[in-house]
């Protein structure tokens, strides 16, 4: 596999879009006997990606 990371913005909505996605994908390799334990690590990535916090800059325009 490669090291390589690919980074993502999504809101929670399209966040949740994913998560169905990826659950229907692994519901179809369930059914045709396949492994998930890959799709099953990216559900769980994708669950727990914390928010990115914006960075705030109100007022400091003059400085």
């Amino acid at each position: 596999m490669c090291d390589e990371k690919k980074v993502i913005s999504v809101d929670a909505s399209k966040q949740g879009i994913l998560i169905n996605g990826m659950i229907q994908y692994r519901n179809d390799l369930i059914s045709k006997d396949k492994p998930v334990e890959d799709v099953n690590e990216v559900i769980t990535k994708i669950i727990n990606a914390s928010p990115k916090k914006r960075k705030r800059r109100f007022g400091r325009e003059g400085r």
